[in-house]
């Protein structure tokens, strides 16, 4: 997946609109790519402010769409609340 894909795809990736498939691809991307992994962070904690729930963990935004386990994306999945 190429970064223009990912940005275009995150905002339903931290919706959790996507497929398993995709959300796969997607969490693939964020482990690998800083730079798309800084623009979701951005995305999720603007996301936050609308939405009730718990605030994501500050290490990576956990990078995984709500309802979702860190699958080992997180830094911290000890303190993210979602490993």
């Amino acid at each position: 997946m190429n970064c223009n894909r990912a940005k275009e795809t995150l905002p339903l990736y931290a919706g959790g609109d996507l497929s398993a498939a995709e959300e796969d691809r997607i969490g693939m991307h964020l482990r690998q790519c800083g730079d798309c992994r800084k623009f979701y962070e951005g995305l999720a904690k603007q996301q936050s402010l609308f939405s009730p729930g718990p605030e994501p963990c500050g290490s990576v935004a956990a990078t995984t769409p709500p309802a979702r386990s860190c699958r080992g994306i997180c830094r911290s999945p000890a303190t993210c609340g979602r490993a």
